[in-house]
């Protein structure tokens, strides 16, 4: 299932010109197109905020998951470090569900936890595990850091679901088998940077330029060309197959992720919502395709 990634609409981190009434009513409309996954953070500014308020009335409507652990400077908003220790994540829980107007939270991760993991981290699942069992969570798991700590965590942890990377730009999913290792152990997936921090969306090209408090700048300019080049050339295989580049992008993890569980893409506009909606609902790439994309991959490196 498609979902609404909300690190864009809670903060500055895509640079959007969008004020808290406009971002409401985004979160509003994506409803009315049929986007029933929002996933977000406590460390997302005020998205937990803003998807309160844009759900009050439509509650039972839309699932929704957030998370808790990255410790964010008040001033700035920028990560000054984590905590999952249980005492904090409880607490963590507890003001996510006040400031979402929830007693029930559908999936709830701890974010980016770094590894190694300790018997504290094995403390605080014990507690996730109690909150599930008393009704307040659904499904509990783990947004990781990279491909091979969700090796870990899904070989590891006593968790439900596992957040992780996968897009055209970035296939470590696949090449480790965690997909497939997620489906032996019963385990499901949670699908981000889909569009590859919007190089896959159509709209960034090599001469790409961010305003200053834009994430993307934190990555050097080389990493940021190598990301641009790949989807061009990814941009020419979606043309030549009469595709849009984010429709064969959204369509391509459909297609790989067996044990996709949702896909949390950031959709910035109106128009974005309904192109990604329509793009996920066309199916699976025919075979021959996925090979070309896989093919392209093999024989790149998009990572600096």
């Amino acid at each position: 299932m498609i979902g609404l990634g909300t690190w864009g609409i809670g903060t500055d981190a895509y640079s959007l010109e969008m004020r808290g009434e406009e971002k409401i009513d985004l979160l509003r409309k994506s409803i009315d197109k049929g986007i029933r996954y929002i996933d977000s953070s406590d460390f997302y500014g005020n998205a937990e905020e803003l998807i309160g308020e844009a759900l009050k009335g439509r509650k039972s409507l839309v699932k929704v998951c957030t998370k808790g652990g990255l410790l964010k400077d008040k001033k700035t908003g920028k990560e000054i470090g984590h905590c999952f220790e249980k005492e904090y994540i409880e607490d963590a829980i507890q003001r996510s569900m006040i400031r979402l107007g929830r007693e029930y939270i559908e999936i709830y991760l701890l974010h980016s936890p770094e590894r190694p993991w300790d018997a504290k981290m094995a403390q605080t699942i014990e507690h996730l595990k109690k909150e599930k069992l008393v009704g307040r969570l659904g499904l509990i798991g783990i947004s990781v850091k990279s491909p091979k700590d969700a090796i870990i965590a899904i070989d590891e942890l006593d968790v439900d679901i596992v957040c992780v990377n996968l897009s055209l730009l970035d296939q470590r999913v696949l090449e480790m088998g965690i997909d497939d290792r997620a489906l032996k152990k019963g385990k499901k997936l949670i699908l981000r940077t889909v569009l590859s921090y919007g190089y896959l969306g159509d709209e960034i090209r090599r001469d790409a330029s961010f305003k200053e408090n834009d994430h993307r700048l934190r990555w050097s300019k080389a990493q940021r060309e190598s990301w641009a080049m790949g989807a061009n050339k990814y941009a020419l295989l979606a043309s030549a197959n009469g595709l849009g580049l984010d429709e064969m992008a959204i369509r391509f993890i459909f297609t790989v992720g067996e044990c996709l569980e949702y896909a949390a893409i950031g959709m910035h506009s109106e128009s974005d919502i309904q192109r990604n909606t329509v793009s996920a609902g066309k199916g699976r790439l025919p075979k021959a395709l996925v090979k070309e994309i896989q093919d392209i991959y093999k024989q790149s490196s998009f990572f600096i």
